[in-house]
């Protein structure tokens, strides 16, 4: 009865110190980001914040039946290609286009 006694104790000491610990850990983690947003210190932020949670990929896996990320870009740039309206109808939108997709774009 006695060595029953003292497994159940030590069985309940140890969960009650991964609790304690746990905690432990949780309040560290919320210290360091309310830390690094008072230093105003972004990349250690960051790599606490993905470090508790994780990197998540928040890309959508199926667009108009597209899977694949370039067939995806293209259904994105047919959309918008189709619903643009210049703010100058004067200048044309391959002009645009250009100049924001190359920076050392000149008009010849």
């Amino acid at each position: 009865m006695v060595k029953f006694k003292k497994m159940k104790q030590s069985k309940l000491d140890y969960k009650d110190s991964i609790r304690k610990h746990k905690k432990d850990c949780e309040l560290k983690f919320g210290e360091g980001l309310y830390q690094s947003l008072l230093d105003k210190d972004m990349s250690s932020f960051w790599k606490c914040w993905k470090s508790k949670f994780g990197k998540r990929e928040a890309h959508a896996k199926v667009i108009e039946g597209c899977n694949d990320s370039s067939d995806i870009s293209h259904v994105f740039k047919n959309y918008f290609m189709n619903n643009y309206i210049p703010n100058n109808p004067n200048v044309p939108h391959v002009y645009v286009y250009n100049v924001y997709t190359n920076p050392w774009y000149t008009q010849g």
